[in-house]
């Protein structure tokens, strides 16, 4: 075999081994596009109203069901086993989310913006549970948690609780004993909690911001 000929051979063959590579890669391209234009299908026909919670699991179900009958192409192109217990589909939902981002751009957006909206709207919403009183610090607990006895403007004693990070501008766990006889404001919100002593949900007051009155 001529140098010419040798050559034009090993052109040939590189030619064949880049085509057979590219093979699985257009299929893939090809089963991966018809599982976004499903995906896009599905979700145009979702309702906007709902938690955000339920449209995102809505969302992914719809992700799912497009992509479930490519499930060994997907295990064979992409190493996802859509049969696995503790599979998460955040991978999946990524290169999906491409695709989508091709054949329904305008909805993908709107999507994502009305979960966006909604988890904001909770948590403005929770925000509203909160309660504010003003009162002097008759007595301070240290035990398993530091409790506040506050003695309100109507003589009424109540008690809150530190369960966890508190707000406030005063080094509080370096001074919240030197509280007593001092008028403060708190923030908390009640919260159902299991007593053992009584073997029943008690509902607690929980500190959320604590500030001396002068402020």
């Amino acid at each position: 075999m001529n140098i010419t000929l040798r050559s034009a051979f090993m052109k040939c063959s590189l030619w064949a081994a880049f085509l057979f590579a590219l093979v699985p890669a257009v299929h893939a391209q090809k089963y991966m596009d018809k599982i976004g234009h499903d995906a896009c299908d599905c979700i145009s026909k979702l309702p906007d109203t709902g938690s955000a919670q339920s449209q995102t699991i809505a969302f992914g179900v719809c992700v799912l069901d497009a992509a479930r009958p490519y499930k060994k192409k997907i295990k064979r192109d992409m190493k996802i086993d859509m049969d696995l217990s503790g599979f998460s589909g955040e991978q999946l939902g990524v290169e999906v989310a491409l695709k989508m981002a091709h054949y329904c751009p305008d909805l993908l957006i709107r999507i994502t913006q009305n979960i966006k909206t909604k988890k904001e709207q909770n948590i403005n919403e929770s925000g509203m549970d909160d309660r504010t009183v003003r009162g002097t610090i008759a007595k301070v607990d240290n035990g398993m948690f530091v409790v506040f006895s506050l003695k309100d403007d109507d003589g009424q004693i109540l008690k809150f609780y530190w369960l966890s990070d508190v707000e406030s501008s005063l080094d509080l766990p370096n001074v919240y004993y030197t509280l007593i006889n001092k008028e403060v404001v708190i923030t908390y919100e009640e919260k159902k909690l299991f007593d053992p002593k009584v073997e029943e949900y008690r509902r607690f007051n929980v500190i959320k911001k604590i500030e001396g009155a002068g402020r």
